[in-house]
């Protein structure tokens, strides 16, 4: 019976050393980390997760959420839908560390000319979402 205790805690101690300790998460970052999107639509989120050395950790958990869900809803897959106008942040949270984008939700997406006044081309019909 003694035998059988010292080989089932030799063998937890085995397997305590051979596991591997949690890496340590140093930042998260969102990316775009300012985005308008137009109410209704959606707008693809990511993240970048990296360790204290600075090396990417692309396997890291990460719970995605929204300050306001009656402006923006994010799904656990990063994708930002606007619900509703106005202004929030869309967070990423891994290993206790968040980060956060800005999204603006607007009823129409702000048109910006594609050229410089005055040049030949300039159209204002390409528009571009950006706050």
């Amino acid at each position: 019976m003694v035998k059988l205790f010292i080989a089932l805690v030799l063998a937890v101690i085995v397997a305590c050393q051979s596991a591997t300790a949690p890496v340590a998460v140093a930042s998260v970052r969102v990316t775009p980390d300012t985005v308008v999107i137009v109410i209704g639509t959606n707008q693809q989120m990511s993240v970048q997760v990296r360790d204290p050395s600075g090396n990417l950790l692309p396997s890291a958990a990460v719970h995605w959420s929204s300050s306001d869900t009656l402006v923006v809803r994010v799904s656990q897959a990063g994708m930002a839908t606007a619900t509703g106008l106005g202004v929030t942040k869309v967070n990423a949270s891994s290993g206790g560390v968040t980060g956060s984008a800005v999204v603006y939700a607007s009823f129409l997406c702000p048109c910006v000319p594609s050229n410089t006044p005055g040049e030949s081309g300039n159209n204002m019909s390409e528009c571009s979402c950006r706050p």
